[in-house]
């Protein structure tokens, strides 16, 4: 059963990103529905998961300007 909501929740997060939807906004909704007293709880999906990881460096290296490590 934990293996079905971790792919729900993993599954709409990608989504998210995909079509640039503001996660930062729809965590907190999500968060509820998962039934988390605290967002933060569902952040660990984020780091557990090696796509998302990707797709959140790869924001945060667009936020910042910076190119990925090793790129020249």
């Amino acid at each position: 059963m934990h293996d079905l909501r971790h792919a729900m929740v993993v599954r709409r997060i990608q989504d998210w990103h995909a079509h640039d939807v503001d996660v930062d906004a729809k965590i907190a909704a999500l968060a509820t529905y998962l039934g988390h007293v605290e967002v933060r709880e569902v952040y660990w999906y984020l780091s557990a998961v090696p796509e998302l990881m990707s797709i959140v460096a790869a924001r945060f290296e667009a936020f910042t300007g910076c190119p990925p490590a090793g790129a020249s």
